[in-house]
């Protein structure tokens, strides 16, 4: 049974038992701020197990996509690990519980998928008798086939530390005495491979809490997870998910690319399944909106990519080939997750770019790290595993892995210490921008109804108050408060949007309200501060914006759809939104491009944008179905999920895009628009910044007062500054080269002066200088001087500058044998955080001055690297 059978099997069942059919989450949870990835079915409904309001549906079914990436040294080694993997599932929110929910299960899998009956387990929490009467009496499950084990295996949640959890009970094949360990009493929970469990049904019947208690569960339900993949494994008698049909040919496909046959050599096989499983993930992570970064969901994805690129080189591939290897996924996806397709152009250059980037300083990587092991016996320091990272891009992660091959650890301590911001930031242990407490709190509160797109205040009912993320009653004067109203003017900060500030109160008491954020899409949280007087739950309030804050948000967020709409005029069509920032005082728009924007690029762009505020079309805002928005042509943001409704906003003649936030009603009320900066955040990512209305006339005020004042310094019209600056720097660059030539014929002049400071160490002279002044380009014809003047020798130049030092290494024939400059200056530069390299008699490399505060030390450091090698 093909794979894509089986999911639609599975779905169509349930949606016959009256469940809901939820389209899979994005692999970013919407709703939960404490995980870092998507990584089961039951995610996305978490607040639904815990809120009080009446809830949409009751019962749910899904195929969820997900990424788990703590066991990511096993993916490839054992037949069911992996980083991307899809989970089927069915829920229940205070409806059905253990009977219906075990029924279900055993009813799918015997008479639908037709799995025989005699080769079925089960195993339920240790002191969990209700499963068991209804395994064994309800069903008919033979008693010795139903396994007791502890909270281990037995016992499921919750993600992220809070929230559902409860006993689950799991299904077990049997495969059979040949796959198992040769006990009388093997049975599940065994370690052998035997027994394959491949359905989890959980029975959420509890709330942990930050502090570790449990209570009981508003909605007690359901919640099962089946691994797609493992499924399949069964169904298909592969034994391995790496065999079946949406996987087997990607791991061919990757054999082709790397020209390596599958099933000739064990060690090449695992190689071959990292890289087609990893290619997966990529594939999905991408396609949802992550892009390779130093941080959080990026770092993990880089991480993932280069691991992959770093096989496909040990299986003899140099050029880039993972980008290719997404189209499979693609092709193999495409019809559960048609928005792959429409976005593999995007994926595929995104991936190439993290491949060719990588793949530069690969062998200059490995090379260090090789360096590293020989010298660090035993154990590589974690100030040497950084500078992997820093300068070669290998993720820590991949240096450990890389040296255990070796059998040589990694200090991770001294790693941590070295880089600890960015090291807390790639951890997979995502604390979700200090939400995590507050996040259980919330779940439980009703729907905010938003009143700001056509009001800016509102009368409304303060229905909960949190104070240092914890539940209260009442807030007095001087606090600080999460103010939680049933309506509100306030747009929480979402989409890119920042949050609206503001004032609530009444007769009693005034609340300043700093922020608002959105919890889950749901619940607006006005986080503020009590000016005067108390309020409780339950009180009537007035809440009002800051009307001008607003207006300059709202200036600034459809100032965006027209630098994105500019961006695809003069850029290309392939421009996608990466990411935004909508403030009062400015915006930030990110998008995938391969190169920098000229200048000539972004003046275009900006004539465009304030040629269309000139015209002053109108900007109208419409609510329709997603298919029905999708064929107006309007743009989904990349990796967004939307619900069955969405909020098309249109400029006309110049853009439409679904879209949450506030925008102004006419674009001649942004008034002007002006771009700041152009940047790069990312492997193929830019970033414009840019201002509008008073905040860009600002701006131009500031450079006309530049360039007043620099026609009154130079006492010229102010078309006449150019043509005279352009004159003084061919001066200043005329000027230059006299002094370099003049320091350069000093540098020669001094060459027998040099030679007579020269050490000599068995017989060969070693010459470590630093000419002060010297141009870098002159240091390779000084140091062939002095070469000319020695029989046997080395020479290492240095030359410092303001942000760069440079050096050059040079050895004559006498001693190239024995003596590498290339080698020489790898370990200068590994001690000065450089880069270097060349031929065996002449090397040069370069390094941040920075990394220099004292050149005596590195002298110093480089003679004892030469005697050593004499």
């Amino acid at each position: 049974m093909r794979t894509n059978d089986i999911r639609t099997l599975f779905l169509d069942y349930f949606k016959s038992k009256d469940h809901t059919l939820v389209k899979s989450d994005s692999l970013i949870p919407s709703n939960d701020p404490t995980l870092l990835f998507t990584s089961a079915g039951m995610v996305q409904f978490k607040s639904m197990y815990v809120s009080k309001g009446k809830l949409e549906y009751v019962r749910a079914t899904s195929c969820q996509k997900c990424v788990r990436t703590p066991d990511l040294e096993n993916v490839g080694k054992t037949p069911r690990h992996h980083t991307f993997f899809e989970m089927l599932g069915n829920f229940s929110f205070g409806d059905y519980f253990k009977k219906e929910s075990l029924a279900y299960s055993w009813d799918f899998i015997t008479n639908v998928l037709k799995l025989p009956k005699d080769s079925l387990w089960a195993s339920i929490y240790e002191d969990d008798n209700e499963a068991f009467e209804i395994w064994n009496k309800e069903i008919g499950l033979p008693a010795e086939r139903i396994v007791r084990l502890g909270k281990k295996d037995n016992f499921w949640g919750p993600v992220g530390g809070t929230g559902p959890c409860g006993p689950c009970s799991e299904i077990y094949i049997d495969f059979g005495p040949s796959f198992g360990c040769g006990k009388k009493d093997c049975k599940p929970g065994c370690d052998c491979d035997r027994f394959e469990e491949f359905w989890n049904n959980v029975f959420p019947c509890f709330d942990a809490q930050p502090d570790g208690s449990f209570k009981p569960l508003q909605n007690r339900g359901v919640d099962t997870g089946m691994g797609l993949e493992r499924l399949a494994s069964i169904l298909q008698d592969t034994k391995n998910n790496y065999d079946i049909d949406i996987i087997k040919p990607l791991v061919l496909e990757a054999g082709k690319l790397t020209n390596t046959v599958y099933k000739n050599d064990a060690k090449k096989d695992v190689m071959l399944k990292v890289i087609a499983d990893h290619a997966r993930a990529t594939t999905f992570l991408i396609g949802d909106g992550i892009f390779p970064l130093n941080e959080g969901r990026g770092y993990v994805l880089r991480r993932i990519i280069r691991r992959a690129v770093r096989f496909g080189k040990l299986l003899g591939q140099d050029l880039p080939f993972m980008y290719k290897l997404s189209g499979n996924v693609v092709e193999q996806m495409k019809l559960p997750y048609p928005e792959l397709d429409e976005r593999k152009e995007q994926i595929s250059r995104i991936i190439k770019q993290e491949e060719e980037r990588f793949l530069e300083t690969l062998n200059q990587g490995m090379n260090l790290l090789e360096g590293f092991m020989d010298k660090n016996k035993g154990v590589i320091p974690g100030e040497e595993a950084f500078k992997l990272y820093d300068t070669f891009g290998f993720p820590l992660e991949l240096t450990i892995e890389i040296a255990a091959e070796k059998s040589v650890k990694v200090d991770e301590a001294g790693f941590e210490k070295a880089f600890t911001v960015q090291q807390e930031k790639a951890r997979s242990a995502w604390k979700g921008s200090g939400e995590k407490e507050m996040s259980g709190q919330l779940a439980q509160f009703a729907k905010t109804e938003f009143s700001g797109y056509d009001s800016y205040d509102a009368e409304a009912k303060v229905i909960g108050l949190l104070k240092d993320g914890k539940v209260a009653d009442s807030a007095n004067e001087g606090e600080d408060v999460a103010i939680l109203l049933n309506k509100s003017p306030f747009y929480g900060e979402m989409g890119g949007q920042a949050g609206d500030s503001g004032i609530i109160s009444n007769d009693k008491f005034t609340a300043l309200v700093i922020s608002s954020e959105k919890f889950q899409q749901k619940v607006t949280v006005h986080k503020a501060k009590i000016k005067k007087g108390a309020v409780k739950v339950g009180d009537f309030v007035k809440a009002f914006i800051d009307i001008p804050r607003r207006k300059a948000i709202m200036r600034n967020h459809t100032a965006t759809h027209l630098l994105h709409w500019a961006l695809g005029k003069v850029l290309g069509e392939h421009i996608r939104q990466a990411g935004s920032y909508v403030g009062p005082e400015y915006f930030r728009f990110d998008f995938n491009h391969f190169k920098a924007v000229s200048r000539e690029e972004l003046d275009k762009i900006e004539n465009l944008i304030n040629e269309k505020i000139i015209e002053s079309s109108n900007v109208t805002v419409t609510e329709l179905p997603v298919a029905e928005a999708k064929k107006t042509g309007a743009v989904a943001l990349f990796g967004e999920k939307y619900g069955d409704l969405v909020r098309v906003v249109s400029v006309e003649g110049v853009s439409k895009e679904f879209c949450g936030g506030t925008h102004v009603k006419n674009i001649g009320k942004i008034g002007v628009v002006k771009i700041t900066s152009e940047s790069s955040v990312a492997s193929g990512i830019r970033r414009i910044e840019a201002v509008s209305g008073l905040g860009a006339y600002k701006i131009i005020k500031e450079k006309e007062k530049i360039l007043n004042d620099l026609s009154e310094l130079l006492k010229l019209e102010d078309n006449l500054i150019v043509e005279r600056i352009s004159k003084f720097a061919e001066q200043i660059k005329s000027l230059e080269k006299e002094i370099s030539k003049l320091k350069r014929g000093e540098g020669v002049a001094k060459t027998d002066d040099v030679l007579k400071e020269a050490k000599e160490v068995k017989g060969a002279k070693i010459v470590v200088q630093e000419l002060a002044g010297v141009n870098p380009g002159d240091l390779r014809d000084i140091g062939d001087k002095i070469k000319d003047k020695m029989k046997a020798g080395v020479i290492v130049l240095f030359t410092k500058g303001e942000e760069k030092v440079s050096y050059v290494c040079m050895v004559t024939k006498e001693l190239s044998a024995s003596v590498k400059a290339g080698v020489i200056v790898k370990e200068i530069a590994a001690l000065t955080e450089g880069s270097g390299g060349g031929r065996d008699d002449m090397a040069q490399g370069g390094c941040k001055t920075a990394s220099v505060p004292d050149m005596k030390v590195l002298l110093a450091k480089t003679t004892e690297i030469i005697e050593v090698k004499l």
